[in-house]
């Protein structure tokens, strides 16, 4: 099994891992042969590599660092919090924070507890992306890359879980953009730099 960008896929090449949306569906299962339709509908859905099994990477397995179930959970746990702001109300976004830090800490500490034992950062890192970048995901792979490399630096256990902590909320302010802003292609006006 190799990794390749999603726009080297040739049609009729094989699928070496199951392919996830963001909500943890699956959208192509292992061992589908791949046509080009399929390349193109991974793109555009953010999709940018993939692992394929051909004749060249025979034999060869790749263990991924974090269980698909614990990814899909965790992002689940990330976009739920993050569902719950409200643009209006600084207050009730401060108590939503407050009453989320401990599945947030939980996290951070499944995570920890799935990368500390994989001694190979390189593995860790490369797998963030094989994943689309939808902000949910993005906070995910961020704590990945956060605690990888924390840990890597040989930071505490503590320190491992505020640096996870914030990089989970990283973006979160995004959250309170309205999405034709915070998706606008091209340069924003004034006032839309005044959104916040």
């Amino acid at each position: 099994m190799r990794l390749i960008s999603t726009r080297s896929i040739k049609q009729g090449m094989v699928l070496g891992s199951t392919v996830y949306n963001s909500k943890g569906r699956i959208l192509i299962k292992e061992d589908i042969v791949l046509t080009n339709k399929m390349a193109q509908r991974l793109e555009e859905m953010g999709i940018r590599y993939i692992y394929i099994k051909d004749e060249l990477s025979q034999g060869i397995e790749i263990q991924e660092p974090i269980p698909s179930e614990l990814r899909i959970s965790s992002i689940r746990t990330i976009e739920e919090s993050f569902l719950q702001l409200d643009a209006n109300s600084l207050s009730s976004n401060s108590l939503i924070f407050e009453n989320n830090s401990k599945l947030y800490k939980n996290l951070v500490q499944s995570i920890l507890g799935e990368i500390k034992d994989n001694h190979d950062i390189q593995t860790v890192l490369s797998d963030v992306v094989t994943y689309d970048t939808y902000i949910f995901q993005h906070s995910f792979n961020v704590t990945l890359y956060s605690l990888a490399i924390g840990m890597e630096l040989g930071l505490s256990t503590k320190q491992l879980e505020s640096l996870g902590i914030g990089a989970i909320l990283h973006d979160v302010g995004k959250m309170l953009i309205p999405e034709e802003v915070l998706f606008k292609p091209g340069r924003l006006t004034e006032d839309e730099f005044q959104i916040n």
